[in-house]
């Protein structure tokens, strides 16, 4: 099967991501090949079956392999790598959260998407210390990742979340007129 990800059919190789992704492959072997195919520019479906395939394999090296996919030029294999990095178990928040440090905005909205979709204290948390000194773009896909698990937390749990945000209500952090009122708008 990992010899067919190399196939000249490009649908043959799609399958063969597929299959190793059902099967959970943890050899070596394969997770080399998986991660050649999540390279290939020329295959945006391998590249997507191929990140969900290393998904499901649980390898720890997760986030490194799927980092550069976060700015991948097919927006389904953006939205794959962001959903696999979300719901592996592979991967802590902390490992998430080192994604942040990147100096590509692409990979850093990425990474705030993926800390929005787990949507835990732990991952708020992480989201509203990047509004400290965030860029104008950064700063909307913190509040954009937050307005959705804001909306969905229970009284209790919400006041925790409404004490961190209103930590950053100073001028001095928030000195971008238009975030700042996304921010007091998360606080109503």
């Amino acid at each position: 099967i990992v010899s067919l990800l190399d196939h000249d059919a490009p649908e043959r190789r799609a399958a063969a991501a597929i299959i190793l992704g059902e099967l959970a492959v943890d050899s070596s072997e394969a997770l080399d090949a998986l991660r050649r195919a999540i390279k290939r520019t020329d295959d945006a479906e391998l590249r997507l079956r191929g990140a969900e395939a290393l998904g499901a394999s649980g390898t720890q090296t997760i986030v490194k392999d799927l980092r550069p996919l976060l700015k991948d030029p097919d927006p389904r294999v953006q939205k794959m790598a962001k959903h696999v990095l979300a719901t592996s178990e592979a991967i802590s928040t902390g490992d998430i959260a080192t994604m942040l440090d990147s100096k590509d905005d692409k990979q850093r909205v990425g990474a705030i998407a993926v800390l929005g979709a787990r949507g835990g204290p732990a991952e708020r948390r992480t989201l509203i210390e990047q509004l400290n000194g965030a860029s104008n773009r950064i700063g909307e896909a913190v509040v954009e990742a937050l307005e959705p698990m804001l909306s969905g937390l229970e009284d209790h749990e919400m006041h925790g979340a409404l004490e961190d945000l209103r930590t950053l209500i100073d001028a001095e952090l928030l000195e971008d007129a238009a975030l700042a009122g996304r921010v007091v708008e998360l606080l109503s």
